[in-house]
């Protein structure tokens, strides 16, 4: 569980025995800067290291990086400045961390390339484009994937609105990406259409 907003430090929660008690398994990060949002981004736990990785933003507040000892520790993941999503800013901010069992997906929201879901090496954390849910779109800061989203197993399902800001016509819609095999394969199975304020869709509970 994730509390967050605005640019006051939040802490994370997080239940071990399927919601019966909870426990504060890290404090939030001090800004850098009081002026940019802080918050946290996404939590995700991968059973195959029983490490939980977090994500948080944004810009010069950006964090990432994981705990094996649920949140005991935890250890810095910073990008590698020769990665293609290093845009000079120490940290990802992804605001999805998908995890299967021999795979890891983010869902960068800023950088210079269409939004989607990069795949990323758990040891250097390099990331690499596995996925683009719209090319045509140049920046992934007005798409970027939201949760919560649909997991069973390899089969998962991803929400990724669009902005009405956008520069390309009216894009009063929410793109879902899907794969049913662990992600080695991602495909946009769906697009449908909303009003509202940018970013006003959700994400998928099921």
């Amino acid at each position: 569980a994730i509390w967050n907003s605005g640019t006051t430090v939040k802490p994370v929660w997080a239940s071990f025995d399927g919601g019966a008690t909870w426990a504060k398994i890290k404090d939030g990060t001090t800004a850098v800067d009081g002026g940019v949002n802080n918050h946290w981004h996404a939590v995700a736990y991968h059973p195959r290291w029983s490490r939980i990785w977090l994500s948080g933003g944004d810009g010069v507040n950006s964090w990432f990086g994981y705990s094996d000892n649920k949140g005991v520790t935890w250890q810095d993941m910073p990008t590698p400045v020769d990665s293609p999503v290093y845009d000079g800013s120490a940290y990802q901010q992804p605001t999805a961390i998908v995890t299967f069992e021999d795979r890891i997906f983010l869902g960068p929201d800023r950088g210079a390339f269409a939004p989607g879901l990069w795949e990323m090496d758990p040891i250097s954390g390099r990331t690499a484009p596995r996925f683009a849910v719209d090319a045509t779109v140049t920046t992934p800061d007005k798409q970027y994937p939201v949760a919560p989203f649909a997991q069973s197993g390899n089969e998962a399902y991803i929400a990724f609105p669009a902005s009405t800001s956008m520069p390309i016509g009216t894009r009063n819609h929410t793109d879902i990406a899907a794969t049913g095999d662990g992600g080695r394969s991602w495909h946009k199975v769906a697009t449908i259409a909303w009003s509202g304020a940018d970013l006003s869709s959700g994400g998928i509970v099921g």
